[in-house]
C-alpha cells in the first residue's frame, strides 16, 4: 500500500489511522490485516509523521502539526490493539509500538534529535567550507560532495578475509552520547579555527608558519572526516534504525524470501552447483562494474554439505551496461548507483560510491532470499542504538564470509522458487 521506497502515504492508511474514516478503517482491515501488510503501513506512517517534523514550516506550525499526527495514530494504534477482528500477533504489534513509541511522545524525540542534529551538521558544514577553511580543504572534498564527483571502488587486489571473524560484535550508544560527542569536536575545530586565524594576523618565521599551515590543514581534514561519520550515522538512524524498530515486524523473525527471478539460474554439475546471475546497469565505470563481480564470485564460491557429500558451490556474475536510453525489462535484476546509500531494494542492488569490497556480496545474499544476520535496533525508552554483529557472517558482518550453512539454504530457497536446472 506504499511504493517501494515509503514515499507516499496512501489515501486508504491517511483516513483510516489520521482522518478515522471508518470505510477505510474497514478496508485497511480487509487488505492489511496480517503482520506484513500491517507493517507496511506502519512504515508508511513513521515515513508521514517524519515528513511532517522535517517540513519546512514555522516551528509552532511544525511542532504543533506532528503532534496531532502523533496522537492520531496513538488513537488509531489504541483502536487496532483493541479489535478482535484483526490477528492476535497484529494487535500485539499495535500495542508494542503505541507502548514502546508513542508513550512520553518518545518518537517525536528522536525524531526532534534528528533535526537537531541534521541542522548543527548544516552549521558545521558552512564553517568547513567558509572562505578561510577552503584553501586548507581544497584537495580534500566533503561529505556528499567528496561522492559526487565520483566513485572510488576497493583496489584491484581487494579479496575475502582468508578467515572468518569470531565472536559477537555488542555496541550501544545513546542519542545524548552522540550528540555531545559531535558538540566536543565542533568546539575543537573552532578552537582550531580560532587560533589559525590569529596566526594568520601574526608575523612568523616561514618553518614557523608551515607547521601552523600543516596543523590547520590536519585539523580541517580530521573535523570533515568526523563530520562525515556523524551525518552517515544521523541519516542511517532516521532512515534505517528508527524506522525499522517502529515497524515491528521488520526486527522480528527476519523472512527468507523465495527468489524466483528468471535471471537467477542454478545449476547442477559434476562437482556440484553453480549460480549465473545476469544483472543490467547504468553504471559506467569498469572499476565499479569488476569490484562487483569480483566481490560476489569471491565470496559466493565454497563448499558445503548435503546428504553426506562435500558439494563445491560456484558462482558467475555477469553485468551488461544498457546503452543510452535503453530500459531494463521489467524482471531484470538492476545494479544503480546509490550515491551515499548501499542497499538492496527487490531486484536492485545499490551502491554508495565508496563501498566495501564485502558490500556486493552481502547485498547479493538479499537477491538469494536471505536475511540480515545483524542487530540494529533502537531502545525507544533510554533513547540507545543497540548493534550486535557475527563476525563469522557476511550476511552480519563486513569481517565475515559466506558459511556452509548459507550455500545450502539458497540452493534449498532456489530450488523452491524454480532456479534449479538439472543437467538433460
Amino acid at each position: 500500500m506504499i511504493d517501494e521506497k515509503g514515499a507516499g502515504l496512501h489515501p486508504i492508511i491517511f483516513n483510516a489511522a489520521l482522518a478515522q474514516d471508518e470505510a477505510s478503517y474497514s478496508e485497511l482491515l480487509a487488505r492489511s490485516s496480517d503482520r506484513r501488510g500491517f507493517g507496511s503501513v506502519l512504515t508508511s506512517l513513521y515515513h508521514a509523521l517524519r515528513r511532517a517534523h522535517e517540513a519546512g514550516l514555522a516551528a509552532d506550525v511544525r511542532v504543533g502539526a506532528s503532534g496531532l499526527m502523533h496522537d492520531a495514530l496513538g488513537r488509531f494504534l489504541d483502536r487496532v490493539a483493541a479489535d478482535e477482528a484483526f490477528p492476535p500477533e497484529t494487535r500485539n504489534m499495535a500495542r508494542e509500538v503505541r507502548d514502546d513509541y508513542l508513550k512520553e511522545r518518545r518518537l517525536l524525540s528522536a525524531l526532534a534529535w534528528g533535526r537537531q542534529e541534521q541542522n548543527r551538521i548544516a552549521e558545521a558544514r558552512r564553517a568547513l567550507i567558509a572562505e578561510n577553511v577552503r584553501e586548507a580543504t581544497q584537495s580534500r572534498k566533503v561529505g556528499a560532495d567528496r561522492l559526487k564527483e565520483g566513485w572510488q571502488p576497493p583496489a584491484p587486489d581487494a579479496r575475502p578475509p582468508e578467515k572468518a571473524g569470531r565472536g559477537i560484535d555488542r555496541w550501544s550508544e545513546s542519542l545524548r552520547d552522540m550528540a555531545g560527542t559531535f558538540q566536543n569536536r565542533f568546539s575543537l575545530f573552532q578552537l582550531a579555527q580560532n587560533r589559525h586565524d590569529t596566526a594568520a594576523k601574526t608575523r612568523l618565521s616561514p618553518a614557523s608558519a608551515a607547521r601552523e599551515t600543516g596543523r590547520w590543514e590536519n585539523s580541517a581534514h580530521a573535523f570533515g572526516e568526523f563530520l562525515d561519520s556523524h551525518e552517515s550515522s544521523v541519516d542511517y538512524f532516521l532512515d534505517h534504525t528508527l524506522r525499522m524498530g517502529f515497524n515491528r515486524m521488520a526486527t522480528r523473525g527476519k523472512p527468507l524470501r523465495i527468489p524466483t527471478n528468471p535471471n537467477l539460474v542454478l545449476r547442477k554439475t559434476a562437482k556440484g552447483y553453480r549460480l549465473e546471475a545476469s544483472f543490467v546497469t547504468m553504471i559506467r565505470e569498469q572499476a565499479v562494474i569488476d569490484s562487483f563481480r569480483r566481490s560476489i564470485e569471491s565470496y559466493w564460491t565454497g563448499r558445503f554439505e548435503e546428504k553426506g557429500r562435500r558439494r563445491l558451490f560456484e558462482t558467475r556474475i555477469r553485468v551488461r551496461v544498457l546503452a543510452e536510453g535503453e530500459k531494463p525489462s521489467p524482471d531484470a535484476l538492476l545494479l544503480e548507483d546509490g550515491m551515499t546509500v548501499s542497499g538492496t531494494a527487490e531486484r536492485r542492488i545499490l551502491l554508495r560510491r565508496d563501498f566495501d569490497f564485502s558490500t556486493p556480496a552481502h547485498e547479493f545474499g538479499h537477491i538469494l532470499g536471505l536475511p540480515d544476520e545483524y542487530v540494529n535496533d533502537y531502545d525507544p525508552e533510554g533513547m540507545k542504538i543497540v548493534d550486535a554483529q557475527n563476525r563469522a557472517s557476511a550476511m552480519a558482518s563486513h569481517r565475515g564470509l559466506v558459511q556452509a550453512r548459507h550455500f545450502a539454504r539458497v540452493v534449498a530457497l532456489l530450488r523452491q522458487g524454480g532456479r534449479l536446472i538439472a543437467p538433460p
